[in-house]
C-alpha cells in the first residue's frame, strides 16, 4: 500500500479539479473571441482570459507539487504553502477583475 495515499489523492483530485476550471476559463474565452465582432472588447479579453488560464495552470500545478512534498515528507512548511497560495489567491483576483471590467463595459 502506498503510503498516506488518502492525501495524495486528495491533492491530485484538488489539482484535477482546478484543470477543469482552467480550461473553462480558456473555452470562455475562446468562445468570446469567436462570438465577438472585431474591433470591440473581445479583442483583448478573449487573449486575456486565455492568457489568464495559463498562469493560473502554472500557479496550480506549483502547489500541486509542493503539497506533494510535503505530504511525502510529513512535513508541515506552512510558509511555503502560504506563498503558493498567494499566487494562486493573486491570479483568481486578476481573474475577477478583468470579468469585472468586460461585463461592466468599461473598455
Amino acid at each position: 500500500m502506498i503510503d498516506r495515499f488518502s492525501e495524495l489523492s486528495a491533492n491530485e483530485r484538488t489539482w484535477l479539479a482546478w484543470v477543469r476550471t482552467v480550461l473553462a476559463i480558456a473555452g470562455f474565452g475562446l468562445l468570446i473571441d469567436k462570438v465577438s465582432p472585431a474591433g470591440t472588447t473581445g479583442d483583448w479579453f478573449a487573449p486575456a482570459l486565455i492568457g489568464l488560464s495559463a498562469l493560473l495552470l502554472v500557479a496550480v500545478t506549483l502547489r500541486f507539487y509542493l503539497v506533494r512534498r510535503m505530504i511525502r515528507d510529513s512535513a508541515d512548511d506552512s510558509e511555503r504553502f502560504l506563498s503558493a497560495e498567494g499566487l494562486l489567491a493573486g491570479v483568481v483576483v486578476l481573474l475577477m477583475l478583468v470579468l469585472m471590467v468586460f461585463l461592466a463595459g468599461l473598455v
